[in-house]
């Protein structure tokens, strides 16, 4: 059957050659199954065709998934998934444009043009030569399948489009609503540039997206960008909670009473083990908080951890410290 399947020399071959149009789909599942060694990183999503599920595209609109993706992969995914060799902003966002991949017959190129926010066209290409390159390539791509089905199946209980349009046309936050929640943690509000950091981690919260995707309030220079990722990391767990609450009284005043405040797909049914990085919720948070605390840099404190940076923003951002650092 594998060189029935393979017969064809063309050098970039279809996921279903043409014989095979009448194929019965579970003829075809088996032919794409026998072609998936051949086949790049887009069309394997289109197709499916590392999995039991592999079929051809039904049409999917990539419109309709996207209300269920925030901008970039949620974090404890994006640490399972990703290889080293991709850095993790570029994994996040590209990863999340690759969810609308599977079942859609829409140009990759298509599908990332009109992903909201800022975009690289060299993003995706980077992401599919370095996953294919990568020994859990096929691990991967077949972790991103699934979720993708899970969300076909089960939905999302946010709706990320309304999400974004929410944290655009809001102010999230205003001066005398963030001092109130100063003063009941009993940490210092700080001047202005504070209360813009405390609106990026609102944004986030809301949307699943990383600061230099905010279309208002990020100002995307490294120096910005570095304060705030400083910011997040002293926050005290008193604040947090604070900022949550404010996060939940925006949502419930706009109609989002019934979603939760975060939230991403479950593991079941995907084989972690096989996925190139750790448990995101393996490690204990409060080795976390003290290497934070002891070491200067946020890179120094993930490698004395032997963690990622992205997982040092998970882990703190999940569990908060109760102790706290002013943050100016």
């Amino acid at each position: 059957m594998r060189a029935v399947a393979n017969r064809d020399q063309v050098l970039i071959p279809a996921a279903l050659p043409r014989a095979f149009d009448g194929a019965s789909p579970a003829l075809a599942t088996i032919v794409i199954n026998h072609r998936d060694h051949r086949l790049g990183p887009t069309e394997r999503l289109r197709y499916r065709s590392m999995t039991a599920s592999a079929r051809r595209p039904e049409g999917i609109d990539p419109s309709t998934r996207l209300r269920s993706l925030p901008l970039a992969l949620w974090p404890d995914w994006s640490i399972r998934l990703r290889p080293p060799t991709i850095p993790p902003y570029t994994f996040r966002v590209a990863a999340a444009a690759a969810l609308c991949v599977p079942g859609s017959t829409r140009p990759i190129q298509s599908i990332y043009d009109h992903w909201p926010g800022p975009r690289n066209r060299r993003r995706m290409v980077t992401f599919g030569r370095l996953i294919t390159a990568d020994p859990h390539g096929t691990a991967i791509l077949a972790a991103l399948c699934a979720i993708a089905e899970i969300l076909d199946r089960d939905g999302a209980p946010i709706d990320y489009e309304r999400r974004r349009q929410l944290a655009e046309e809001t102010e999230l936050l205003d001066s005398r609503a963030w001092k109130v929640i100063c003063r009941a943690g009993g940490t210092p509000a700080g001047s202005q540039p504070k209360l813009t950091h405390a609106r990026m981690w609102l944004w986030e919260t809301l949307t699943g997206g990383l600061p230099r995707q905010a279309p208002s309030l990020s100002e995307s220079c490294p120096a910005f960008l570095s304060r705030h990722s400083r910011f997040a990391l002293d926050l005290p767990a008193t604040t947090v909670r604070h900022l949550n609450e404010h996060a939940r009284r925006l949502l419930d005043t706009h109609g989002c009473h019934h979603e939760p405040l975060t939230w991403s797909p479950a593991t079941n049914g995907i084989p972690v083990d096989c996925l190139p990085g750790p448990d995101p919720d393996a490690i204990d948070s409060d080795r976390v908080h003290a290497a934070n605390s002891a070491q200067p840099a946020r890179q120094q404190a993930a490698s004395q951890l032997g963690i990622t940076v992205e997982h040092l923003h998970y882990i703190v951002r999940k569990h908060p410290s109760e102790t706290y650092d002013s943050v100016t």
